[in-house]
């Protein structure tokens, strides 16, 4: 862990980006709670780390 911490520490925070994997919101199957990932969305996002461009795709879908 010390050595992770030290290899980030000129990572300059405003360029960190925190974010979920898209959903389609939360359901019942019986008796639990499950979460429906949006495919379309994640495919995106993935399209996205591809390219480097996560900025661009959140900036797309704010409130997402």
């Amino acid at each position: 862990m010390a050595s992770l911490a030290f290899s980030l520490r000129e990572v300059d925070r405003s360029e960190v980006l925190f974010l979920t994997s898209p959903t389609l919101g939360t359901d019942m199957v019986g008796d639990q709670s499950i979460v429906r990932p949006d495919f379309e969305g994640l495919a995106a996002l993935s399209q996205a780390l591809r390219d480097d461009t996560v900025p661009q795709y959140v900036a797309e879908r704010p409130g997402k």
